[in-house]
């Protein structure tokens, strides 16, 4: 016969997540969510509570440390901690303000079992006022309006069998449970209650209304952790027929739901976590939890609309789960934590963080909002299901969104995704991505590669892509979570026709393949902005030794304008054209080719012609516009180009005519570095700029020869008819606040700093003074 002391230790050390430990005269209590609470002396637990989180305070507020705590420390120390943490517990003023906290039933079922335990394993310490705390929770617990048809409810009713199994053994020194009347209340309310939850949450059918495969199973084992240790009570209330039922029911239909890896599929508040359990392959489906599954040992495809459960933690609706052979594509944002203040872990739960039928709406919705039963947004079901075939709606105030699903093979699927927006809401086709998965799209097709697997979608029309990579601002598209309290940084692709409409549908045939396919020249790969940013950072000012090759789309005077700077410092660039033959040619030394010669590659293609943006493998670049987080390849190239590389470019493009460019790049000169050098000015090789430049003058018909050097804030050249524009020899150096006139100045030349030269210099001088003069002559070796 099963003792109280081992039934009460069965039932709650498995679930004591927390732990004590007393070092150096301190008290340590360590939290399952890893935060710590010390204290030497009688603690105040309200300034504990006000320094941990939401998580934190449900275990503190659960009272798992007080069995731990008693074993621990000094009997007098034990019984004065202790009567201080129940006085505070359950005072009126904590008592009305922790009935608006979500989670105090579920603390107030483990507080209920670590007193019970306590009780089991040392009854001295149960003093007046833990008795009446035990009490009072217990009436409390007894109000059918204190159980919630949900997991916190089923905690509850654990907490009050254990309270009859106390109650009614002779081993019990509570006398306070004894109480007939109270035993009563818990046996009526565990018989009511118990049955409604069952119903709520499984039904007649034994699907779990819960939007998560582990909380399935989390229910499955309470369900059965209840059914072992307290058989004879539910023997008693008539219900243990219905749990067994159930339990086998569950176990069947949590199984249709597994990963073929055995593995939970990562969706809602479930990690991907192995189990143990063997999947059940085939089509299952139910309409009352908004499930629909088709798998086999290679392919696994989910699809979830219109859940019952009234903790509905995810706006799901129209989700498509979509893994092959072991590699995931569409997926889930996941669970983090509780803690909201992060916009990323917020937007988890939101339409944003879901492979999902959407319109682009400005902000993230959030369950607590849109599933709110007073005010309900989002409306959504499952229309009709078969083994092949799957229709989902889902109603957002005026918006009506249909997608329909049809297995045309094993491993291949059609999808339709239709909409009707009186007010005219751009919608998305929304696909969370995991961060090693890479896109490549043309203007029909989008292929995605991982992990040697790929994956077509091909469309009925021409598509506009979009891909959000990690997002550090609203919505906060792109993060999901494998486990809990971790962030990746993924992709978010979303896609939609390139003509929009108010009302409209977009077919495509998504197709698994077993390996990393070819792409076709037509196909680029997506870069989300977040990923050309990363790249531009790590690649930055001065060396950009990432990327050295950049690939420009389109022939204008932009594009060409852009291609020679970057040439110039020092970048490998290559131009495409549709316009092109397939024979490549060059312009100024850059070559040009016909585009469906470019082979996909992770090197960006850029553009500054407004009318190639729409592609969705351009990045666009914008010339009239130099904020950081737009054109970010040239940007980040910008960062790293000298006022010495950006006239070289310069002069190139007015050499070749294009007068509007070469200003373009002049003017990039004088707004970046303060520093006016004319495009049409003839410079030499080795030319060197001090301090950047900064300061520095050149007239526009100076002719200067190689290795020049000119430092800040000098003047070359001014309206001097009798000596003509500047002309300056070979390896000559002019010191600061220097000032050249005009006319020549020979080779091997030194202009002392501060000087105004006025006349010509001879060769091999050095000159300074104003107005300069030789101070000596420069001996020059052969």
């Amino acid at each position: 016969m099963t003792t109280l002391k081992s039934l009460s230790r069965s039932v709650f050390e498995p679930q004591g997540g927390t732990s004590v430990t007393v070092e150096d005269g301190k008290t340590i209590l360590s939290l399952p969510t890893g935060e710590k609470l010390e204290f030497t002396d009688i603690p105040c637990w309200q300034d504990f509570e006000n320094q941990i989180g939401k998580t934190g305070q449900l275990y503190l507020h659960g009272g798992q440390f007080i069995p731990r705590l008693a074993s621990l420390i000094s009997r007098k120390d034990a019984a004065q901690v202790l009567d201080s943490y129940f006085s505070w517990i359950s005072s009126p003023e904590k008592g009305k303000q922790n009935r608006l906290n979500p989670s105090w039933d579920h603390a107030t079922a483990m507080r209920i079992e670590s007193i019970l335990y306590l009780s089991s394993i040392h009854p001295e310490y149960i003093s007046e006022v833990v008795s009446q705390t035990l009490v009072h929770d217990i009436e409390w617990s007894c109000l059918p309006e204190s159980i919630k048809l949900n997991n916190h409810g089923l905690f509850l009713i654990r907490a009050l069998l254990f309270g009859i199994a106390h109650a009614t053994s002779d081993e019990s020194v509570l006398g306070q449970i004894k109480n007939h009347e109270l035993v009563r209340k818990c046996e009526s309310t565990i018989s009511t209650m118990l049955p409604a939850i069952i119903q709520q949450v499984y039904g007649e059918d034994g699907w779990c209304g819960e939007n998560s495969p582990l909380y399935d199973r989390v229910w499955i084992n309470l369900l059965s952790s209840i059914r072992e240790k307290f058989t004879d009570q539910l023997v008693h209330l008539s219900l243990l027929e219905q749990i067994d039922r159930t339990i086998e029911l569950a176990d069947k239909t949590s199984r249709f739901q597994l990963l073929p890896s055995s593995h939970y599929v990562p969706r809602g508040d479930s990690s991907r976590l192995p189990t143990g359990l063997s999947p059940i392959f085939g089509t299952h489906f139910n309409e009352r939890v908004g499930i629909w599954v088709y798998s086999n040992p290679e392919f696994y495809l989910l699809a979830t609309a219109g859940h019952s459960s009234i903790t509905h933690k995810h706006v799901d609706d129209t989700q498509i789960y979509l893994s092959y052979k072991g590699v995931d594509f569409f997926i889930d944002g996941g669970t983090h934590s509780y803690n909201y203040s992060d916009g990323r872990v917020k937007a988890l739960r939101s339409n944003f963080a879901h492979s999902v039928l959407d319109f682009e709406s400005p902000e993230s919705q959030f369950p607590w909002d849109v599933y709110r039963s007073s005010n309900r947004i989002i409306n959504a079901r499952i229309v009709k299901a078969t083994e092949t075939y799957l229709k989902m709606e889902k109603k957002v105030r005026d918006i009506v969104l249909t997608r329909t699903i049809k297995v045309d093979d094993k491993n291949v699927f059609a999808v339709t995704d239709e909409w009707d927006t009186p007010s005219g809401e751009a919608i998305k086709s929304r696909f969370l991505l995991p961060n090693n998965c890479t896109p490549y799209a043309t203007d029909r097709e989008i292929v995605l590669h991982r992990l040697g697997k790929s994956l077509r979608l091909t469309f009925s029309e021409n598509i506009t892509v979009s891909v959000y990579s990690g997002e550090t601002k609203s919505p906060f598209r792109g993060w999901y979570s494998t486990k809990p309290g971790e962030l990746i940084a993924g992709n978010c692709l979303e896609v939609s026709p390139a003509k929009p409409s108010k009302s409209g549908k977009l077919t495509y045939r998504v197709e698994c393949i077993d390996e990393e396919i070819l792409l076709p020249a037509d196909f680029s790969q997506c870069y989300s902005q977040t990923q050309i940013v990363s790249l531009a950072r790590e690649q930055s000012w001065p060396t950009m030794a990432t990327w050295k090759k950049i690939d420009i789309y389109g022939i204008s005077e932009s594009n060409l304008t852009i291609a020679l700077a970057l040439s110039t410092a020092g970048f490998d660039v290559t131009m495409f054209s549709d316009d092109i033959g397939s024979q490549s040619t060059s312009v100024a030394e850059i070559q040009v080719a016909n585009i469906a010669q470019r082979r996909p590659s992770a090197i960006p293609l850029i553009s500054s012609q407004p009318e190639t943006y729409n592609k969705p493998f351009v990045v666009p670049v914008y010339l009239n516009n130099e904020s950081e987080g737009s054109n970010c390849v040239w940007q980040a190239a910008l960062s790293g180009m000298t006022a010495v590389q950006l006239y070289y470019a310069s002069n190139k493009a007015h050499q070749l005519g294009l007068f509007r460019g070469a200003n373009y790049l002049s003017d990039l000169v004088f707004r970046r570095f303060n520093c006016k050098i004319y495009p049409g000015c003839s410079i030499g090789n080795n030319f060197t700029l001090g301090c950047g430049g900064i300061g520095v003058v050149i007239h526009k018909n100076a002719v200067l020869g190689d290795d020049v050097t000119v430092a800040q804030n000098v003047t070359l050249g001014g309206r001097n008819k009798r000596l003509g524009p500047p002309k300056v020899g070979n390896n000559v150096y002019f010191g600061a606040n220097s000032v050249f006139i005009g006319g020549s100045i020979g080779d091997n030349c030194v202009v002392g700093a501060g000087s105004v030269v006025l006349e010509p210099v001879p060769s091999n001088s050095i000159v300074a003074g104003n107005p300069a003069r030789v101070i000596k002559k420069i001996k020059v070796r052969s």
